[in-house]
């Protein structure tokens, strides 16, 4: 997966995320609250013209004749002392907003300054009053700092000075580069170095230490290492590091510039310089401004021959800190952690470990106009801050949403930078905050935003990396002979409301309001719903003559918020019996009474209308569904669900927290999907049991990032077919099973399920991830209930839920709770099954012993050893068979079975395990 930001920003906003990369800042008017001014310059405009004259000349007289004799001399001082200094020649102040207050106004200004190749941003709000001698005439009578960015950097190509480059190798983490010979030119800052652009010979070539990463390599390129001649280079890293690097010394100066290679370098230049740590400042300037490399960071961009334009990132704060990307295609190749980088995160390691501040609560209000694709609102965020210090944090917001304001009742208003062409905003706080600060921002935005698709929950990792024209249409496609009914969905591929750039564990109200014709389901308890008359001049197109508004409360922590949008009409609402309902998070200092645990879960049945009559049955199936993973585990974990059936071509589904969406595939279709590893046959309600399960597995208990994923993915497939062999019998679970493995036998030799969205990433393979990712992780849940007994397995999986209800778990998590009900050590069945991705061979040998009472069983794997179950069927004389479970643990394992007559054969046509046996 793509992140938003460049290592510099995720250390400047004191986050992290997952890798990646480029960046470019817009502090652009667009983000601000709509100015209206008069067409003639006024008094304020003017003000702040002369304050930019005085600084673009550095003149602290000019600027304290602007001023008020009211100016308190320590804010006077204060902008003084941020605003001048030694060989400041370069000012622009913009207005983003303007407040009546008193006779005056408090300006909200932002502020660019140059001295010399560095640079410094700053937002101030000025509060502007009249002199006394004009009413349109203002001065400056109050400055407060709200947020600045030091360390900006004008980086030019230094065209004046060539050189001769022979032989200069290049080593970072995986990566060696040899430039064999070319041109050189720089880029240069006040301490050295911090670019380079090559164009010559060279090569290049990538190895990852990892067998997996070598895997995705050899996808890519046909070899685990890629290698490959280039004859294009840039660099960029931090001036400090430069000259160890990239040692000048093998830089030969060349007495003039060839103008070719001038306009050459200058091209390259221009193509990547702008891709990293660039800053595009919007009406401040047009000049590139630029944030240095921290110490450690590289990013190297090359033309290849064989694979077109190739990005290398090492990002040192990064938990998986090396990557490769393929930038045409959209793809990640490689993403994986250095040596250097395990030695300090371990194996495992969680998103929110690098995360600023934690989500407690959102408040959500959104107007939504699906047919228009509009969507505008307010956003709250209560937050509790975790890093020390804190003055700049991001959120996540769609795009194509434009943000008017964002304020915080303890700060007023904030500044808000966007990082263009994608999601991210960054939020400057005026002063830095210690940890454990409650803060409140309420963001206020619009904007149009296609919804997304109906299909399981990661089949799209990241919104921000769906090209436009790759967007799915919601609506119905035009050659369909029966279209389905329109449908519109916003959920957590689309940021289509502020939150924390990881999903986070929340509490949330949530208030949608839509034209009237249509009915809302969405995460929470449904509150209230109330339609209300549209005023004649307020109406959209004249169509909306009532909107209907619901309001819904997640009293449970969930990890994001998601709403549908369609003609639904009912089919039923039940009660589904259960142990318990996980206690609600909001308590009496919420505004709120804590209610006693229930032992029901209310559940409610709407589809589209031509579905009505064929789902009569459903909502008797669905609560059988809950009441029987709720028997499993011993409680629901939220006290609404609502069940959303919707017609469709092709059988999906999607589960957010407190509801479901399945679509049923009623519709005639050319499409087939009989070669997908979900296309599981002889159980039609494994999709509807699979989407039930995301409430326990991938809701209840999310995963701690990407790689962790199957932990909702394989459970919910394996509850499922427990489910199966509960309401059909053995013989469906043992054919859902023989299925599932087929699929995952074919496809282990692309990586290991650890692996996570990547697998078929590069190939544009979704059947790979979802071979692997859900039907092999079922298959290996499967093989550990064999290994360690039912009881241990099921008492695992409630401790499990018990200990991470409402957080983000991981492999080792699990593992710990299986091995809190067993003797038996756990470390290696996960290290090879989830972690790893060869199969064990293993041949099988018997023989009866003389007295005819027992056989003797010899089972010996070749290559790594693993753990596992393996089956025996053992076939009598007389016509009689019966099974027998081994649980192999060691590379040869021995045993005695007794038996109670002559042996004919023993084989493992039965064994539903992951286990190549040879004969």
């Amino acid at each position: 997966m793509l992140a938003d930001t460049c290592p510099h920003f995720r250390r400047f906003c004191g986050k992290h995320t997952r890798p990646l990369l480029f960046l470019l800042i817009v502090a652009a008017p667009a983000a601000q609250a709509p100015q209206v001014r008069p067409m003639q310059a006024d008094g304020v405009v003017r003000l702040l013209a002369d304050l930019e004259s005085a600084l673009a000349g550095n003149s602290i007289d000019d600027y304290r004749r602007l001023t008020a004799a009211t100016l308190t001399p320590a804010d006077a001082a204060a902008f003084v002392a941020a605003s001048f200094g030694e060989g400041q020649s370069f000012a622009a102040v913009r207005e983003r907003d303007r407040r009546p207050t008193g006779p005056g106004f408090m300006v909200l200004a932002e502020i660019l300054l140059g001295r010399g190749r560095t640079g410094r941003i700053a937002t101030w709000q000025l509060l502007v009053q009249p002199d006394g001698t004009t009413t349109n005439r203002y001065e400056i009578a109050g400055a407060a700092a709200v947020a600045s960015v030091d360390g900006l950097v004008r980086l030019d190509l230094d065209t004046s000075r060539q050189f001769e480059v022979r032989d200069l190798t290049f080593t970072a983490p995986g990566l060696s580069v040899r430039l064999a010979s070319g041109a050189v030119f720089l880029a240069r800052v006040a301490d050295g170095p911090t670019a380079l652009v090559f164009r010559g010979k060279g090569e290049m070539r990538f190895a990852p230490e990892d067998p997996a990463e070598q895997i995705q390599i050899r996808a890519f390129s046909g070899r685990p290492a890629l290698e490959s001649p280039l004859d294009l280079a840039f660099f960029r890293l931090s001036p400090a590091e430069f000259e160890t690097r990239l040692a000048s010394a093998q830089l030969v100066p060349v007495a003039t510039p060839n103008p070719g290679d001038v306009a050459r370098a200058l091209q390259t230049f221009e193509e990547f310089g702008r891709r990293s740590y660039t800053l595009d400042l919007g009406d401040l300037t047009t000049d590139r401004w630029s944030l240095l490399p921290p110490a450690g960071d590289v990013l190297a961009e090359f033309r290849t021959r064989r694979h077109g334009t190739l990005t290398y990132v090492r990002s040192s704060d990064d938990a998986e800190d090396v990557s490769l990307f393929d930038r045409q295609r959209g793809r990640n190749i490689s993403v994986y952690a250095s040596a250097e980088r395990l030695a300090t995160r371990g194996r495992f390691y969680s998103e929110d470990d690098w995360m600023a501040y934690d989500v407690e609560h959102y408040a959500v209000d959104v107007r939504l106009d699906p047919e228009r694709e509009w969507i505008s609102g307010r956003g709250s965020l209560r937050l509790r801050t975790k890093a020390r210090g804190l003055a700049t944090l991001s959120l996540k917001l769609a795009e194509s949403l434009s943000i008017s304001s964002i304020t915080s009742p303890e700060f007023g208003r904030v500044l808000a930078l966007r990082v263009a062409g994608q999601s991210s905003v960054l939020v400057s706080l005026p002063r830095a905050v210690p940890a454990g600060t409650e803060l409140v921002l309420d963001v206020f935005y619009s904007g149009r935003l296609p919804a997304q698709t109906i299909d399981r929950e990661a089949l799209v990792v990241s919104a921000d990396r769906i090209a436009p024209q790759d967007r799915p249409d919601p609506r119905a496609r035009q050659d369909q002979p029966i279209p389905p009914e329109p449908r519109f969905l916003y959920s957590n591929r689309t940021y289509w409301y502020p939150q924390s750039p990881v999903t986070d564990f929340a509490t949330a109200a949530l208030q949608v309001t839509v034209p009237a014709q249509f009915q809302v389901v969405a995460s929470g308890s449904l509150v209230n719903s109330v339609v209300t008359p549209v005023l004649e001049g307020a109406r959209r197109g004249g169509d909306a003559r009532a909107e209907r508004t619901v309001q819904f409360l997640a009293d449970r922590p969930l990890r994001y918020l998601a709403c549908i949008v369609s003609r639904f009409v009912s089919v039923d609402s039940v009660q589904a019996s259960v142990p318990a309902v996980a206690p609600s998070s909001i308590n009496r200092a919420g505004g709120r009474i804590v209610p006693e645990p229930a032992s029901a879960v209310s559940l409610d049945v709407v589809s589209t209308p031509r579905l009505l009559r064929g789902n009569r049955a459903l909502p008797e199936r669905a609560k059988a569904i809950i009441e029987f993973f709720a028997g499993l585990i011993g409680e629901a974990p939220y006290p609404n669900f609502t069940l959303a059936t919707l017609d469709a071509e092709l059988p999906s589904g999607h589960s957010p927290a407190y509801f479901a969406i399945w679509n049923q595939p009623t519709l005639p279709t050319t499409l087939s999907w009989r070669g997908d590893p979900l296309a599981l046959s002889g159980y039609p309600l494994f999709f509807l049991a699979h989407e039930v399960a995301h409430q326990w597995w991938g809701q209840a208990i999310g995963w701690k990032n990407y790689h962790e994923q199957w932990l909702s993915e394989g459970l919910a497939q394996y509850f499922a077919a427990m489910y199966a062999a509960h309401d059909r019998g053995g013989d469906v679970e043992r054919q859902l099973f023989a299925q599932m493995r087929q699929s995952a036998m074919d496809l282990s030799r692309h990586g290991p399920i650890h692996m996570g969205y990547r697998l078929g990433h590069i190939q544009n393979d979704g059947r790979l991830f979802r071979g692997l990712v859900y039907n092999k992780s079922a298959v290996v849940l499967h093989m550990l209930r064999r290994l360690i007994g039912a009881e241990a397995f099921d008492r695992g999986l409630q401790r499990f839920y018990r200990t991470h209800r409402f957080q983000k778990a991981g492999t080792d998590d699990l593992r710990v709770a299986f091995e809190a009900e067993t003797t038996m050590s756990l470390e290696r069945f996960f290290d090879r099954w989830i972690l790893g991705f060869a199969l064990p061979e293993v041949r099988l040998h018997w023989r009866m012993e003389p007295d005819g009472t027992h056989v003797r069983v010899r089972v010996e794997q070749s290559g790594d050893t693993f753990d596992f179950p393996l089956t025996l069927t053992v076939h009598y004389d007389g016509g009689q068979s019966e099974q027998v479970t081994l649980a192999v643990i060691s590379a040869v394992h021995e045993t005695r079975i007794p038996v109670p007559g002559r042996v004919r054969q023993i084989d493992t046509r039965d064994d539903l395990g992951l286990v190549a046996v040879k004969r």
